[in-house]
């Protein structure tokens, strides 16, 4: 909250230290490309899809994104900032093949404790779901979120079927929205 506006923070606050959220956006947009441009964007959909699922006969390589991720990139913030940098503490949250890379970031490494998955691309990625599905994977906090204002219903069903999955696996109900409002452009 905001301590001044209560007349100042109480003794045992001022003896805590300072607890504030920090938020790193690692953006990397995926465009509507012409199709001239079909090869640059297969392989940044390979960079986001975890291995071994496959698009357009590739193998995806999000593992070596993730080793970016966590040997260069976390090293770096934890150096330059104070961070909170256990599990407990961390999100990874991404759109559509974003949230695919943050779903296999949080299911498959001990990183980050919590996952936000906005729009998720799942149906790329039907072998990271069967680990999920197949409790071959540990569970982190879970926000998944979606619209049903996608291109059809093959781009968002099979987030309901993950969502299945989840409940099914002991998840919260209420960690789910779904409006409207979403779309990806």
């Amino acid at each position: 909250g905001f301590p001044h506006a209560l007349g100042g923070p109480r003794r045992d606050q001022r003896r805590q230290p300072a607890r504030r959220a920090g938020f790193v956006s690692l953006a990397r947009p995926l465009q509507r490309l012409s199709e001239t441009d079909f090869e640059q964007q297969a392989h940044r959909i390979l960079e986001y899809l975890p291995p071994p699922d496959v698009y357009s006969g590739q193998p995806g390589v999000a593992d070596q994104f993730a080793n970016f991720l966590i040997h260069n990139v976390r090293p770096t913030l934890d150096f330059h900032f104070r961070t909170l940098n256990q599990p407990a503490n961390t999100l990874t949250l991404g759109s559509s093949m974003g949230a695919v890379l943050a779903a296999y970031l949080g299911f498959e490494t001990n990183v980050f404790g919590g996952v936000g998955l906005m729009s998720p691309a799942v149906w790329t990625s039907p072998l990271l779901v069967g680990r999920i599905a197949t409790n071959a994977v540990r569970g982190p906090r879970v926000y998944v979120d979606f619209g049903t204002a996608e291109s059809d219903a093959s781009m968002w069903l099979p987030a309901w079927g993950l969502y299945g999955l989840l409940l099914d696996d002991g998840y919260a109900v209420g960690g789910l929205a779904v409006g409207e409002t979403e779309t990806e452009r």
